[in-house]
């Protein structure tokens, strides 16, 4: 009897041993299986974001490339090409807010005023601080005749950018329109003599001294009209004294830009020797950002003028890598381009660059 009761104990363990496995292994099995789903799972999941990302990534590289085209177009004067490239441009990357800025620009060149406001009404919505959109709505807001609210954008724009002497002339001018009393140039702004009878959006920035030297050339001028090339202020006396290897390097944007329109103001020579000094690094450091017309076409004529082919070569190359260098290119004058086309020249003639390598300058800078 002992041996019989032994045997069923020994069956029994046996057989509890033996499903306590069984259910251990299967539990197991039933973890690894959830957890390879999960993994599975979490791959699908990562591989959808990664095509998400890549087709956001494919759509504003197209938009981009588009834009491009259309300022190719737009400085070519072809407009409803520039208009068509723009608006597929927008339609790859609803978001991209110089495109409304842009397209904005060349409705108002078409006549049509009214879109004009409204896509650059969109490009300030997307981005508040894009002072070229408040002055292509101000433009489009004074051919509509709508005075004050253009005036209002000017004043916006000049709170954004408050050396730009292009904003200054048009809030007067709209001033005048309504009746105000218009406040005198100030001695910076004397040097801007042309009158402008039309708004048009690629004159923003065009306000370059070298567009000046027919007016203050004038044989009917009066001594009390005379410009400052004629009567220089006394700053500008001072500023042919000032040593630029004196001069600490810039610290900041707003620091150059005081020393340059104010302790070298008028001075070429000293403005390309202190450009020298700080060498294209520290400038391409500063205005990474993005830099107001007038300077860009101020560095052109120092770069044009006064500045040996290949250090005026890297001037160019660094304005290039600038924010909205393609918006400044757009708005260049023929002052700008003369520059630009002399340096390309010099290089040529003085440099060893071949005839392949200035067509590309002369290209890049919309000549």
């Amino acid at each position: 009897m002992l041996f019989i009761l032994l045997l069923r104990v020994s069956y029994s363990c046996f057989f509890f041993f033996f499903f306590f496995k069984q259910k251990t292994a299967y539990e197991m099995l039933r973890s690894l299986v959830g957890s390879e789903m999960c993994i599975r799972d979490r791959i699908e999941r990562q591989r959808q974001k990664n095509e998400q990302r890549l087709a956001k990534r494919d759509k504003k590289q197209e938009a981009d490339l588009l834009k491009e085209e259309g300022n190719d177009a737009f400085r070519s004067g072809k407009l409803e090409e520039a208009l068509e490239c723009y608006t597929m441009s927008i339609l790859s990357n609803p978001n991209l807010f110089s495109t409304y800025s842009n397209r904005s620009a060349v409705l108002h060149k078409l006549g049509r005023d009214g879109d004009a406001e409204t896509d650059a009404d969109q490009a300030i919505k997307l981005n508040p601080r894009f002072t070229k959109a408040y002055l292509r709505r101000g433009a489009a807001r004074e051919a509509l005749g709508k005075m004050e609210e253009a005036l209002k954008d000017f004043e916006h724009a000049l709170t954004l950018e408050p050396c730009n002497r292009q904003t200054k002339k048009l809030m007067r001018k709209v001033k005048k329109s309504l009746g105000m009393v218009v406040e005198e140039p100030e001695d910076d702004e004397h040097a801007d003599t042309v009158v402008l009878t039309k708004i048009s959006v690629t004159e923003y920035g065009s306000d370059s001294e070298y567009e000046d030297d027919a007016a203050t050339n004038a044989p009917t001028t009066k001594p009390s009209d005379l410009q400052p090339a004629h009567q220089p202020a006394r700053k500008e006396l001072l500023s042919q004294l000032v040593d630029p290897g004196e001069l600490a390097l810039p610290q900041s944007s707003t620091h150059f830009e005081h020393v340059w329109s104010n302790v070298l103001k008028g001075n070429l020579q000293a403005r390309a020797a202190w450009l020298d000094k700080m060498g294209t690094d520290v400038l391409g450091r500063l205005f990474k950002q993005g830099i107001e017309a007038e300077l860009f076409s101020g560095l052109l004529e120092v770069a044009g003028s006064c500045m040996p082919p290949q250090q005026a070569y890297e001037i160019l190359i660094t304005l290039s890598k600038t924010d909205r260098f393609d918006m400044n290119v757009m708005m260049a004058s023929q002052a700008d381009h003369f520059a630009v086309d002399s340096i390309a020249s010099n290089l040529q003639e003085h440099a060893g660059f071949t005839e392949h390598d200035c067509l590309a300058l002369r290209k890049r800078y919309g000549l």
